[in-house]
């Protein structure tokens, strides 16, 4: 069972100039949690960055002399912290693609399995799509999240992940996820 931040949102590329928009997401109970609310409990946003605290939502457009800077998040209850860097970039914006992900993902029988997916560039609010996820797995549309528990175990299949940012601006990248008994049949 997972309760926590999920991995893969250490990092934000924040253009100036550019709107931006991100979720950041915890888990409770194996499922993303609409429902916690969140502060933040030490460091200080960039200049034209805000934080909605009912949704986790970091968002707005950099001003021109916003400097990078690293944030703690909170939930509410404080019980876990999340240190994200907000990296205030040039003014201009490279392309919506989807960030650093493993091209194969391993999942081992019984364990739970959450990830955020990756993204640099693009303008405002980024949707988040992943078709051909094995039963089990969920893809959250607004957060970026992959979680579950795969129901079916044994040989590879291959997703498809695609973002769409505010311009219809859209990124496709194709994942393997293998589903092994064990640590024997990782390779």
């Amino acid at each position: 069972m997972m309760d926590g931040f999920v991995r893969g949102q250490l990092f934000a590329n924040i253009y100036i100039g550019v709107p931006y928009s991100t979720v950041i997401a915890y888990m409770t109970d194996n499922e993303v949690n609409p429902n916690v609310t969140f502060q933040i409990v030490a460091g200080q946003l960039p200049g034209g960055i805000l934080f909605n605290e009912t949704t986790g939502e970091l968002y707005g457009t950099a001003t021109p002399f916003a400097q990078t800077h690293d944030v703690q998040v909170s939930t509410i209850n404080g019980h876990d912290i999340l240190t994200v860097r907000l990296n205030i970039c040039a003014t201009v914006s490279p392309p919506l693609k989807i960030g650093p992900l493993s091209k194969i993902i391993i999942l081992q029988k019984g364990q739970f399995f959450a990830q955020k997916i990756a993204v640099d560039g693009g303008v405002g609010k980024i949707n988040y799509s992943c078709h051909g996820l094995p039963c089990g797995l969920y893809c959250h549309g607004t957060t970026g999240v992959i979680y579950g528990q795969p129901i079916a175990f044994g040989g590879d299949t291959t997703i498809t992940i695609t973002v769409m940012d505010s311009q219809n601006t859209t990124d496709t990248l194709k994942v393997i996820i293998r589903m092994v008994q064990d640590d024997d049949e990782r390779y």
